[in-house]
């Protein structure tokens, strides 16, 4: 029964992979296991995949088990999942031995000697270096230059003086394709019966960290793939299914295929599309069909917002309310995201006495800095959504007992609060209240202190509440500071992340009873997309991963926002411009930059705006629309890469598409006319 249920399971979750732009990879399918851990390394790959055509299947790692499962994917990839089953690696040797490929990224299997050796690896240890040279090998072909240190830089997180973390993979039988300055090897590729093995010790899926230019990161991710695949003698099967897009306000009415109605359409939201799945089977190879699409009537509207976020102190160096909204209307943004209030208590806004007002900004200002920055950005077009981080100093010296515990049951270090406590959350629930009734915002956001598994917890009240989170589920109470059983380890994250949830639509309902709004900000992975149905947005921070990373949180995000947030800092001004298209074309309905309002640098770490930014970013932003509607034509039809669009028209109320089924791979996915006037 199990066997059963995980091949229906891979059937049902495949992602809609086919992109019109990118299509060699086309039909290729991939299991993509979900990792212990995620910084960004699940949804990096899954974009990175999806962004050549690859069909990916976001799975359970019990799906390894099951032999009839797995041979329906021509590779296995576990980004970076440490620790594996004995039946979990006996299904992966048996998936290998008839063909299959398996790639690990950052130490991959690090934690499975038993998975290592499958790999020709003998073990793995974590190094600090400063760069790495490819060897001769699959993984380099049309690399120029092989040695070179890694960017300073991976979002704002600086390269240590001792060097970026990386892992050394030592060769047992496998094939060293790069080394550490010292002669260490960093990745192994190698032969299990038909199949193939990589386990890298950096990423090739995000090459910010480890690559001196994301071309060639993108390089090294192509051979890799081509290398893995090459040997994969299985029958190519076509979905049989493809998505009719549409802009993502349009409200369908009816879905037709040859004149015949689809009856209850499925019909998807992704990011600035709305999808709609279309069975194809009955379409043989030669024949066309003519799809028809009827909604409620368009009208003209932005597809893609653009934001900027300011972090704390930067509305300072602006000035006045006026040349503060002249800089972000110059910069061609829809949105501004300003940091209003910091996690020690600095404001800025008219606060609660007990917060501390800026100095420039709240005390000298004659007026009410915020409320006229609020009221000119309105004029221009721009909306405001207010940043907020729950605060800590007031919470703590109110109610002392909310002090954060470590396992060890010493208090957590910088007055650390935990705001799993209604005594800590108190205060902070108090101020959003506050300022929501005093400025005419647009939205409120949550900055990233609020999630409760990422910054867990061991006092008193958190282990009371896992005590009777435990009774509910039927499971007997162990101390999680304590605890080596690892069923009680995960049931006490998920009652810290439904705790979060709580947390998370509390702050939405009083946001709604202004009627705005409410999100977070949170990680690049798939792990914070549990807090989607708790809030309306969510704000992914995708400073270390190309803008492609997107499509992982976008595939299960559905009718909430996603922001696609990219690092402006410290970074040549010609990959900010590359990266606005980039996002598009992931799907994002919302990007833009965490930036500095000036070339000076911000701090002590030395971020800063390089010279051109601000003028890359102007044009970037300013041709997002064009660029979303270059995006759309692509891929007003995805899916099943046999099919060919041959015509298609997008009237304010119709749409009308004719495809054809080429019964092959199609080379692109367009070859006809597609008329978006109505609409442009």
């Amino acid at each position: 029964m199990r066997k059963a249920v995980c091949i229906v399971l891979v059937l049902l979750i495949v992602a809609s992979g086919v992109w019109g732009e990118e299509l060699a990879l086309a039909g290729v399918r991939v299991l993509l296991v979900k990792p212990e851990n995620s910084w960004g390394w699940d949804s990096a790959l899954l974009g990175e995949l999806e962004h050549r055509g690859i069909e990916v299947t976001w799975g359970e790692p019990s799906m390894l088990e099951n032999p009839k499962a797995l041979a329906l994917f021509d590779m296995i990839a576990t980004s970076i999942k440490r620790r594996f089953t004995h039946e979990q690696v006996e299904g992966l040797k048996a998936y290998l031995s008839e063909g299959g490929s398996l790639y690990g990224s950052w130490g991959g299997p690090m934690g499975c000697p038993e998975l290592l050796k499958v790999c020709g690896v003998k073990r793995t240890h974590s190094v600090r270096i400063k760069g790495m040279t490819l060897l001769d090998s699959p993984l380099s072909q049309g690399i120029d230059r092989r040695e070179w240190a890694y960017p300073e830089f991976a979002g704002h997180v600086k390269l240590a003086d001792t060097g970026r973390e990386t892992v050394v993979v030592e060769p047992d039988g496998g094939t060293t394709v790069a080394r550490d300055p010292e002669g260490r090897s960093l990745g192994v590729i190698g032969r299990y019966g038909k199949g193939r093995t990589a386990v890298l010790g950096f990423g090739v899926e995000k090459p910010k960290m480890f690559f001196r230019s994301s071309r060639d990161g993108a390089v090294a991710l192509d051979n890799l793939l081509r290398w893995l695949v090459s040997d994969s003698a299985k029958p190519r099967s076509w979905p049989g299914a493809i998505e009719v897009n549409l802009p993502a306000r349009a409200k369908v009415l009816s879905v037709s295929v040859n004149g015949v109605a689809i009856q209850d359409p499925k019909v998807t939201p992704y990011g600035s599309l709305k999808k709609i799945k279309v069975d194809v089977n009955g379409i043989k190879p030669g024949e066309t069909a003519t799809i028809r699409v009827t909604y409620h009537p368009l009208t003209k509207a932005r597809n893609v917002e653009t934001i900027l976020h300011l972090s704390s102190g930067r509305l300072t160096a602006l000035e006045t309310p006026v040349k503060a909204a002249e800089f972000l209307a110059s910069l061609n943004a829809t949105m501004v995201q300003p940091l209003l209030r910091t996690s020690w208590g600095r404001a800025y806004y008219r606060c609660l006495p007990e917060d501390r007002p800026d100095e420039k900004l709240v005390v000298e200002y004659k007026g009410d800095w915020l409320a006229e920055f609020i009221e000119e950005c309105h004029k221009r077009g721009i909306k405001v959504i207010g940043g907020i981080y729950f605060d800590r100093l007031t919470s703590l010296k109110k109610y002392p007992e909310v002090a954060r515990i470590e396992k060890d049951g010493k208090k957590a270090e910088k007055s650390a609060v935990c705001y799993n406590n209604p005594k800590a959350q108190e205060y902070n629930l108090k101020t959003i209240r506050h300022l929501l009734d005093n400025y005419k915002l647009d939205g409120l956001i949550l900055d990233d202190n609020f999630e409760l598994d990422n910054h867990p917890c061991y006092c008193d009240y958190c282990k009371a509440q896992f005590r009777t989170y435990c009774k509910k589920h039927g499971q007997p109470y162990e101390d999680p500071s304590t605890t080596s059983n690892d069923s009680i380890k995960r049931l006490w994250i998920e009652c810290k992340r439904e705790a979060t949830r709580r947390l998370a639509r509390t702050v939405r309902a009083i946001a709604a009873e202004h009627g705005i709004p409410a999100g977070g900000w949170v990680g690049p992975g798939m792990k914070p997309t549990h807090l989607a149905g708790s809030f309306d947005f969510l704000g992914g921070m995708l400073y270390t991963c190309s803008p492609s990373a997107a499509r992982g949180p976008l595939s299960v995000m559905g009718e909430h926002k996603y922001i696609t947030l990219l690092w402006g800092l410290n970074r040549p001004p010609a990959d900010l411009e590359a990266e606005v298209p980039e996002a598009i074309r992931a799907g994002s309905a919302i990007v833009g930059f965490w930036i500095n309002t000036t070339m000076e640098a911000l701090g002590r770490k030395g971020y800063r705006m390089e010279k051109g930014a601000f003028e890359a970013i102007a044009r970037a932003l300013g041709r997002a629309e064009a660029d979303w509607f270059d995006f759309y034509r692509n891929n007003i039809v995805t899916g099943d890469a046999r099919f060919v669009v041959t015509n298609a028209r997008l009237g304010r109320e119709e749409l009308v598409v004719t495809v054809k089924n080429l019964g092959r791979k199609i080379h692109r996915r367009v070859d006809g006319k597609v008329d978006l006037s109505a609409i442009e």
